[in-house]
C-alpha cells in the first residue's frame, strides 16, 4: 500500500503546477512531513496567490503569516509546487525548509518578487531558463544563492531586468558545484557598486568569461570576489578594464590554487585602487608576475600578503613597485615564496619612499639569491631621507640562499 501511495504521489507531482506562474520542486523524506513557503516576516509586502501543492491540494495565501503557507504531505516523495498570483517575497535566507527545495522549474510570469533568496538551499540543483528577466522587482541579490552547493549552472540573462540593483555581495558564494558563469550575466546591471565575495569558494569554477564586468562601470570593490576558487586556472585579459572606480582588489584571487598566470595589464585601468591586500595570496600554482603589473596603480598604499605563499613563483620582476610611491607596507608580501630562485631585484624598492613596514617580507624565500644588504641600505636611506620609522623584523628570516645573508643586519632577519 505504501508503495502504491508513493507512485500516486509521484504522478501528482509530475502533473501539479502545470501552467502556474512560478513552479518549483521539493522533496520530502518521511510521512506527514510539512513544507512551509518562505514568505518572510513582514506585513509590508503583498501576497495574493493560489498555491498548488502538487498532491491534489491547493490553498489561497493573502499574508506572510497565513496559516495555509504550511502544508503537510502524507507520503514522502518529490512534489511540483505551483504559485499563481502575486508573491513579493520568496526568501529562505538560510532558514526554514531550505534543504527541501530541489529545483526552480518554471517562471512563466513575473509574480512581483522583491525579495528572492535561496541562501542555504543545498539541494537546489537547477534554475530554469525561463527565470531570465522575470526578477525585475528584486531590489537586492545579497546572499541570493549562497551555499547552494548542488547548483551547477546559472541561466543566461537571469539578471537582465535588474538595472537598479547595486550589489551582488555573496550572491553565489560557496556554490561548490558551479562550473561556469554565463557570458554577459551582469551586462544590464549598470548600477552595481559591489561584487564582494560574489563567487567566493566556487571550488568547481574553472573559467571566468571575458567581459564579465564590462558594463559595471560603477563598481568600487572586488573584495574576495573569486577567493578560494581552487579550480580557476586563468584570468581573462582585460577583465577589469572598464571598472575604473575600483578601490580594492583585496583577497580577490586569494587561494586560487590552480591559477598559473596573471594577464599582463590586468590592473592598468584601475588607477583608483588603494589596496592589493592578499590579492594573490596562496596562489600556489602561480609561476610568474608580469612586468609592469602595478605600473598604473599609483594610489596603492598596501601590498600586505599580496603574493604570500605563492610557492611556485620563481622570479620577482625588476621595477615591479616603481610607480607605487604611496605604499606604506610590504608586510608578508612574498612570505613563503619558496620557489623564487633568482636574484632579488637590486632596485625593487628604489621609489617606495613612504614604505615603513617590511616585516617578514621575504621570510622563508629559501631559494632566493642576490644582494640583501643593498635592499636594507636602500630602505634605511629612505628612513633617514624621508623621516620614516621602519619595522622590519624577520624580513629575510629563512632566506638561506642569499649569499650575503651573514652580512644582513640581525634585526632584519
Amino acid at each position: 500500500m505504501i508503495g502504491m501511495m508513493g507512485m500516486m504521489a509521484a504522478a501528482a507531482a509530475a502533473a501539479a503546477g502545470s501552467g502556474a506562474d512560478f513552479e518549483f520542486k521539493i522533496e520530502t523524506t518521511g510521512a506527514d512531513e510539512t513544507f512551509t513557503l518562505p514568505l518572510g516576516t513582514s506585513d509590508t509586502y503583498t501576497f495574493d496567490f493560489v498555491v498548488d501543492w502538487g498532491d491534489g491540494n491547493s490553498s489561497t495565501i493573502t499574508a506572510y503569516d497565513d496559516a495555509d503557507k504550511t502544508h503537510t504531505y502524507a507520503v514522502a516523495g518529490e512534489y511540483s509546487v505551483g504559485i499563481t498570483g502575486t508573491c513579493e517575497v520568496f526568501a529562505f535566507n538560510n532558514g526554514g525548509d531550505k534543504t527541501k527545495i530541489t529545483e526552480l522549474t518554471e517562471c512563466r510570469k513575473d509574480v512581483g518578487f522583491k525579495l528572492f533568496n535561496f541562501y542555504g538551499c543545498s539541494n537546489l540543483a537547477s534554475i530554469g531558463a525561463s527565470f531570465a528577466g522575470k526578477l525585475s522587482a528584486v531590489t537586492t541579490f545579497l546572499y541570493c544563492f549562497k551555499s547552494c552547493t548542488s547548483l551547477t549552472t546559472i541561466p543566461s540573462g537571469l539578471f537582465d531586468n535588474n538595472t537598479s540593483v547595486t550589489a551582488f555581495r555573496y550572491c553565489f558564494q560557496s556554490c561548490t558545484s558551479l562550473t561556469t558563469i554565463p557570458s554577459g550575466l551582469f551586462d544590464n546591471n549598470t548600477s552595481v557598486t559591489s561584487f564582494i565575495s560574489c563567487f567566493q569558494s566556487c571550488t568547481s569554477l574553472t573559467t571566468i568569461p571575458s567581459g564579465l564586468f564590462d558594463n559595471n562601470t560603477s563598481v568600487t570593490t572586488f573584495y574576495k570576489c573569486f577567493r578560494d576558487c581552487t579550480s580557476l586556472t586563468t584570468i581573462p585579459s582585460g577583465l577589469f578594464d572598464n571598472n575604473t572606480s575600483v578601490t580594492s582588489f583585496s583577497s580577490c584571487f586569494r587561494n586560487c590554487t590552480s591559477l598559473t598566470t596573471i594577464p599582463s595589464g590586468l590592473f592598468d585601468n584601475n588607477t583608483s585602487v588603494t589596496t592589493f591586500y592578499q590579492c594573490f595570496s596562496s596562489c600556489t600554482s602561480l609561476t610568474t608576475i608580469p612586468s609592469g603589473l602595478f605600473d598604473n596603480n599609483t594610489s596603492v598604499t598596501t601590498f600586505y600578503q599580496c603574493f604570500y605563499s605563492c610557492t611556485s613563483l620563481t622570479t620577482i620582476p625588476s621595477g615591479l613597485f616603481d610607480n607605487n610611491t604611496s605604499v606604506t607596507t610590504f608586510l608578508y608580501c612574498f612570505y613563503g615564496c619558496t620557489g623564487i630562485n633568482t636574484d632579488l631585484p637590486a632596485n625593487l624598492i628604489l621609489y617606495n619612499i613612504a614604505a615603513e613596514d617590511y616585516r617578514e617580507m621575504f621570510k622563508n624565500c629559501s631559494s632566493m639569491t642576490g644582494d640583501g644588504t643593498a635592499f636594507v641600505d636602500k630602505a634605511e636611506d629612505h628612513e633617514t631621507t624621508y623621516g620614516l620609522t621602519l619595522t622590519h623584523d624577520g624580513c629575510f628570516e629563512g632566506c638561506t640562499s642569499l649569499p650575503d645573508i651573514g652580512d644582513v643586519p640581525a634585526d632584519w632577519k
